[in-house]
C-alpha cells in the first residue's frame, strides 16, 4: 500500500473486571518446559545432579483412572501437560522471595500445554486463577497419597493445597481435557534460571515504577533477569487494564520472548550453563511420576523441540464475570467448551501460514444501530465491482449508510478499520460480513468505519477463511485447524518480537514496533 494507507495498528484490549489484590507472585511453569526442551537432550553427564534429584509425585489421586489418549488423526499421541506455578513458601528461599511465609499453596498460574500427536504444533491454554467452578475435594490419607472424597464449589487454583494430583483432577474435570502429566514450579526457579539465561528481552510503552510488584523499568527495551524477571511477571496494576486476567497477557508475552531468546541464543556448547540450568530447574520443580526419568523428560523435550515458534499458540480460556462476585470469573459458554474440545481433539490453533489462527467472526460488543453507522468500502483486490457488491450486502443487513470508496492499493487480507471510539460499530460490520475478529483493527488513518476488501475476499457477500492445508503441510496438525473465539486473546510465540507491553498511561493497546 502507499504511505498514506500505511498505519501502525493496535489490537484493542477487551476490558476485564479487576481482580482481587494479592501478594502472591505471578509467573509460570512454562519456563521449565522450555528449559527441559533445550537442556535434557544434551547428555547423561548431568543425571546425578539433576534428574536423579528431581522431585516427583503421582499424576492423579488414588482411585482416579489413569489417562488414556487415543491416537491422533495425524498419527502419534498428543500430550496435555498441566503447568502450575505454586505460591508455596515451604522452604526458606521461597519464603524470603515471596514473603507472607506460612503453610498452604495455590496454583497461582495454571496453563495446559498441548503438544500435537504429530509434534508439529503446540497450544498453551491459560486458565484464569480466579475461576469459580465445581471442584473435586481431595485430602491426604496419611500415606502421602490423596483420595477423592466428593465435590464442592470454589476457586480452581485453591485445589493445589491438597497436592498437585488434586489440581490435575480438578483441571481435567473442569475442561474435559485429558491431562497426561504435570510440571509444578516454585518462586526460586524463575529467579535462578532467568539469571542463567542472561535475561529475557522485554519492551514497555512507557516507564514503569510499580509499587506493588516492585518493578522499575525505563520506556522501551530492557533485559530482565533474577528478581526483576519475577517482578515483571508479578506486575498487574501497570500493564494492560490492571487486572489479573490482563496480567496473563503479559505472561504470554514474556513466555514468547523467553522461547524466542532461548532458541536463538542458547549456547549448547557451554556445559557449565547447561548444567546450572538443569540443576536450577530440578531444584525448583516437582513433576508427575511419568516425567521422573531420563526417558520421560527426553520424550517431553524432543516433542517440544520439534515445534517451530510460529506454531506455538497462546490463548486464554474464555471467561465472563461471576454474577455472584465480580472479583471472580466463570467459564464463558459455549466458547470455553469449544476451545477445550478442540484441544482434546488435537486440533491446531496455528494458522496454515504459520501465524495464529484467525479468531471467530466478530460479534458486536454492545447494542449497535446499524442504520446510524456510516461505512466506507474500498476494493483492494482488483476484481471489478467488489466494493459495490459489499455495499449492497451491508445495506441489506441494515447498514444503510454504507457507500463505496472506490479502489484502494492492493491488499492481501481484508480488514475493517475504525477510529477510536467506534470499536462496537466496526465489530458489528465485521460480524455482518463474517470477517474474523483478528481482522478488525483500530486506525488513526480512517475517520469512520472502513472495510478494505483484500485478495482473500474476491467473491460472495460474506467472508470465508482460506481453506486449511491437507495433513503434512502448513501447521501440520493431523486433527485439523481450530478457530479461537474472539475473546480468547490468541497469539503465537513469534508475535512478541514486534510488540511492547502497554503501560497504563492512557491507551491500553499493544504498540507494534
Amino acid at each position: 500500500m502507499s504511505e498514506e494507507w500505511t498505519q501502525r495498528l493496535t489490537v484493542p484490549v477487551i476490558p476485564r473486571p479487576p481482580g482481587r489484590r494479592r501478594r502472591v507472585l505471578k509467573w509460570t511453569a512454562l519456563v521449565l518446559a522450555v528449559i527441559l526442551a533445550v537442556v535434557f537432550g544434551y547428555g547423561i553427564y548431568v543425571y546425578e545432579s539433576t534428574i536423579g534429584s528431581l522431585k516427583h509425585s503421582p499424576l492423579l489421586p488414588v482411585g482416579a483412572s489413569e489417562p488414556v489418549l487415543p491416537t491422533s488423526p495425524g498419527g502419534g499421541t498428543a500430550m496435555n501437560i498441566l503447568l502450575m506455578g505454586s505460591d508455596s513458601r515451604a522452604d526458606a528461599q521461597d519464603c524470603k522471595i515471596g514473603g507472607d511465609c506460612g503453610p498452604g499453596a495455590r496454583a497461582d498460574s495454571e496453563m495446559i500445554l498441548h503438544v500435537s500427536g504429530d509434534r508439529t504444533n503446540a497450544t498453551i491454554l491459560s486458565i484464569p486463577r480466579d475461576t469459580v467452578t465445581k471442584i473435586p475435594e481431595c485430602s491426604t490419607d496419611g500415606s502421602g497419597r490423596t483420595t477423592v472424597t466428593g465435590s464442592t464449589t470454589g476457586m480452581i487454583n485453591s485445589v493445589l493445597q491438597d497436592g498437585p494430583a488434586c489440581q490435575v483432577l480438578a483441571d481435567d474435570q473442569f475442561t474435559g481435557i485429558t491431562i497426561t502429566g504435570f510440571i509444578m514450579f516454585d518462586f526460586s526457579g524463575v529467579v535462578d534460571m532467568s539469571q542463567d539465561l542472561g535475561g529475557v528481552p522485554v519492551c514497555v510503552t512507557a516507564a514503569v515504577n510499580d509499587k506493588n510488584s516492585g518493578l522499575v523499568l525505563p520506556a522501551g527495551d530492557s533485559q530482565v533477569q533474577g528478581m526483576q524477571a519475577l517482578e515483571f511477571l508479578r506486575t498487574r496494576d501497570s500493564f494492560f487494564d490492571g487486572s489479573d486476567l490482563g496480567r496473563e497477557e503479559a505472561t504470554h508475552y514474556f513466555l514468547s520472548q523467553l522461547i524466542n531468546t532461548t532458541r536463538k541464543n542458547m549456547n549448547f556448547g557451554d556445559i557449565f550453563t547447561l548444567v546450572s540450568l538443569a540443576q536450577d530447574a530440578t531444584s525448583a520443580t516437582t513433576v508427575s511420576d511419568n516425567f521422573a526419568s531420563f526417558t520421560g523428560l527426553e520424550d517431553l523435550a524432543s516433542g517440544l523441540s520439534s515445534v517451530p515458534n510460529k506454531n506455538i499458540t497462546f490463548l486464554t480460556s474464555p471467561w465472563e464475570p461471576d454474577p455472584d462476585n465480580t472479583n471472580r470469573v466463570i467459564a464463558l459458554q459455549p466458547q470455553a467448551t469449544q476451545v477445550w474440545s478442540e484441544i482434546q481433539d488435537d486440533k491446531s490453533f496455528s494458522a496454515p501460514s504459520g501465524g495464529s489462527a484467525g479468531a471467530a467472526p466478530a460479534a458486536p460488543g454492545g447494542q449497535v444501530d446499524a442504520a446510524s453507522v456510516p461505512v466506507q468500502v474500498f476494493n483492494a483486490n482488483g476484481v471489478g465491482g467488489r466494493a459495490s457488491a459489499i455495499v449492497g450486502a451491508l445495506k441489506s443487513d441494515g447498514f444503510t449508510e454504507s457507500r463505496s470508496g472506490g479502489d484502494a492499493p492492493s491488499a492481501q487480507t481484508s480488514e475493517v478499520y475504525y477510529p477510536a471510539g467506534d470499536q462496537n460499530q466496526a465489530e458489528a460490520v465485521a460480524a455482518a460480513l463474517k470477517l474474523p475478529a483478528a481482522q478488525v483493527q483500530q486506525s488513526s488513518t480512517y475517520q469512520q468505519v472502513s472495510v478494505v476488501i483484500g485478495a482473500d475476499f474476491k467473491s460472495g457477500s460474506t467472508y470465508s477463511a482460506p481453506a486449511a492445508p491437507s495433513s503434512g503441510s502448513g501447521s501440520g496438525s493431523g486433527g485439523g485447524v481450530a478457530t479461537a473465539p474472539a475473546d480468547s486473546h490468541v497469539s503465537n510465540a513469534t508475535d512478541s518480537t514486534n510488540e511492547c507491553i502497554p503501560v497504563r498511561s492512557g491507551s491500553l493497546s499493544i504498540a507494534h514496533r
